[in-house]
């Protein structure tokens, strides 16, 4: 509703009258102004402290002695060659009570050479082993007939030293042709497939399927292996590379 012009004069005095009492709008307003100028003001002094703490830090680290070169990094040497000091006289110390002379520590730059040897022979080893057939030592039927079969991660022989091998020539083409086993072995994978010439009797012949069980064990045996063999190598190659430092 519209004020009067007689009920006026009434409101203004309570919100602003010059002749009365401030406003409480007006007081939380200059309450506000006052904390404001306050706050501004250690703002002001807590940057000012912080540019003079500044200064005076970067005067310390700029600041050079008469040979040109910092104070600060020639402080920090000279706290490294004093903690190096300290260090040397300790191991001296626990070496003399060891009764270990220099000439002993000498001989110590043989060592990594040792183990870098050791390294490879581990590694080979690691390598062969995946052709070694006497990780499986088993019984083979074929049309009834029973052979002793050793079986490695991928590949098979009958008999010792394969001396039974030539049977399996017969049923499975490829068997005898590979890299390692003097022709006596049969891969794995040849073995799962089947044979490729029937057996006379196969219901008295080893089912195919041992097979492909045999080659998915040997699998992860080879993924195990390889696991072993990479860092393996690493630490060879690193370490041989370290003792030739050594030794030249």
């Amino acid at each position: 509703p519209a004020v009067s012009l007689a009920t006026l004069p009434a409101v203004l005095p309570s919100m602003s009258s010059p002749d009365g009492p401030p406003s409480p709008m007006k007081e939380k307003v200059d309450l506000a102004k006052e904390k404001a100028a306050e706050y501004a003001a250690i703002g002001k002094e807590y940057a000012a402290a912080g540019a003079q703490k500044a200064k005076e830090l970067a005067g310390k680290v700029l600041a050079k002695d008469e040979s040109g070169g910092y104070l600060v990094v020639n402080e920090a040497k000279a706290r490294y060659q004093a903690i190096a000091a300290r260090g040397a006289a300790f191991s001296k110390d626990i070496l003399d009570k060891a009764d270990i002379s220099q000439e002993d520590l000498s001989k110590l730059h043989r060592i990594p050479a040792v183990v870098s040897l050791a390294s490879l022979v581990i590694g080979l080893l690691l390598i062969f082993s995946h052709y070694n057939t006497g990780w499986v030592r088993g019984m083979m039927w074929i049309n009834g007939e029973v052979y002793e079969a050793y079986v490695s991660t991928t590949t098979a022989e009958l008999g010792k030293d394969g001396a039974d091998s030539d049977v399996l020539k017969k049923y499975f083409d490829g068997c005898g042709s590979g890299l390692f086993g003097n022709g006596k072995t049969c891969a794995l994978s040849t073995l799962c497939a089947g044979p490729t010439t029937p057996y006379d009797k196969p219901e008295k012949s080893t089912p195919d399927q041992a097979w492909c069980d045999l080659e998915d064990a040997g699998g992860l045996a080879n993924t195990l292996l390889t696991v072993g063999l990479i860092p393996g190598l690493g630490t060879f190659i690193l370490t041989f590379i370290f003792a030739a430092k050594e030794i030249g």
